[in-house]
């Protein structure tokens, strides 16, 4: 059995770098990283396949070739669904597998398979009034259990159980039709973090894994932005 982790990317390289980087120094178990290149920026595919050789004891590239979405949302889902589709349920039935934002990064030791013992998902839970989903930027799914089930799992955005959810609403209907209750993982917004003030920057797992939240460039936060790179620069230069 190994953790294999499905990292979805856009922009940016150098988080995956980072990312796969923090993996290596922290996860205490047998992994595999999967790249999945969803850049429509030219040369950008060229980068991220270039961090991935960077990485070739650990990490693979991938494009999505499913057909383009609009919308930050959309797109994120999209990319879950390729890796879902030609990755997950072809080839890690026998895995954990690990669905994670390419700018979130393991900051502290852990061994996810021990962690997943008893346990057929965990997630940062999202809810919309009743409606529970997984959040795909940080959910572990325990294959060998998820398998089991006659329906798959999906990740987009739409109106389920009568509300309107965003990037993993469908989750939903799995979890709802399968009466599974998730663990859920623990997040804390902002707050001292090693040193730094973090701005408009999250932790998850007590601390173990810290969020930049990179969404701050398509929703135009650009001075956030930058000052948000000073504050991860200073956290990782301290470990």
């Amino acid at each position: 059995m190994k953790v294999k982790i499905i990292s979805p990317v856009v922009n940016i390289p150098s988080f995956l770098d980072i990312q796969i980087s923090k993996f290596k120094e922290n996860l205490l178990c047998d992994f595999e990283l999967i790249c999945i290149d969803d850049s429509r920026q030219e040369g950008l595919d060229q980068q991220f396949r270039n961090v991935c050789s960077d990485h070739d004891d650990v990490a693979t590239w991938f494009k999505n070739t499913r057909p383009h979405v609009s919308g930050p949302s959309m797109g994120h889902a999209n990319a879950i669904q390729f890796a879902l589709d030609n990755i997950v349920y072809t080839s890690c039935l026998n895995d954990i597998v690990f669905l994670v934002d390419s700018d979130i990064f393991l900051m502290e030791k852990i061994d996810l398979i021990d962690f997943m013992k008893g346990k057929e998902i965990a997630s940062f839970m999202q809810s919309r009034e009743n409606v529970d989903y997984l959040w795909p930027g940080l959910t572990i799914l325990n294959m060998p259990e998820i398998k089991n089930y006659d329906s798959d799992i999906k990740f987009f955005p739409g109106c389920f159980g009568g509300q309107v959810c965003d990037t993993g609403g469908e989750s939903h209907n799995f979890i709802f039709e399968n009466n599974i209750e998730p663990h859920p993982i623990n997040c804390k917004f902002e707050g001292e973090y090693r040193g730094e003030t973090l701005v408009n920057m999250e932790t998850f797992m007590d601390g173990k894994f810290l969020h930049f939240r990179g969404g701050t460039i398509w929703d135009g936060k650009v001075d956030v932005f930058k000052e948000k790179i000073g504050i991860l620069n200073n956290i990782l230069a301290h470990g």
